[in-house]
């Protein structure tokens, strides 16, 4: 594998606590991406990671469920994506979380996350392991796509069925980032079976 350039990573500009990355050797730049909080430059349009805090996660899956679909449905479109929490999985079963949802209704809300949209989530303990390890997933992905000529998530899709190539071609990398990075406004995405 090839050696990656300086990592520089795209937090979004509506992320309102961003992770700060401290002592991870890594330059961070605000900037608008269309799904996710977290990308690196000149892969937003292809890999994102959304971040949640253990309330922030229950909140979104239950009371904000529709908005979080329809972020879902962009996320579902790129190479990778993921949902790193800054909590343990054992705090969701306990109902450690504000709020009166069931344990029961948020465990199921997860499980659709990762099957029926077929994005992984992952509980980290806390926001500084959710943070390393949400730039191992972003450097990874560099890392590897860089090695490739096509687009992970369409290569995954060929292999399962050569009948049908992927439809999701991701294109090649985006422009160099700049101190301000554009995009076009956000739009709504179809949920799974639509």
């Amino acid at each position: 594998m090839k050696p990656l350039p300086p990592v520089q990573v795209i937090v979004d500009t509506r992320e309102k606590d961003p992770w700060s990355f401290d002592g991870m050797g890594v330059a961070t730049v605000r900037g608008g991406l269309d799904a996710g909080d977290y990308s690196l430059c000149g892969y937003q349009a292809r890999m994102s990671i959304e971040r949640k805090s253990l309330d922030d996660l229950v909140q979104t899956l239950i009371r904000q469920r529709d908005r979080f679909h329809a972020e879902l449905a962009k996320l579902a479109q790129m190479d990778y994506a993921a949902v790193v929490v800054e909590a343990d999985v054992e705090s969701i079963y306990r109902g450690h979380y504000a709020g009166h949802a069931s344990v029961a209704s948020v465990v199921g809300a997860i499980g659709s996350v990762c099957v029926d949209w077929q994005i992984p989530v992952f509980f980290c303990g806390s926001r500084y392991a959710a943070s390393a390890f949400a730039l191992e997933l972003m450097t990874r992905f560099a890392r590897r796509s860089s090695d490739r000529s096509t687009p992970l998530r369409q290569e995954r899709e060929s292999a399962t069925d050569p009948a049908e190539p992927g439809e999701r071609t991701g294109g090649g990398k985006v422009k160099a980032c700049k101190k301000r990075t554009k995009t076009g406004p956000r739009r709504r995405g179809k949920s799974p079976g639509a």
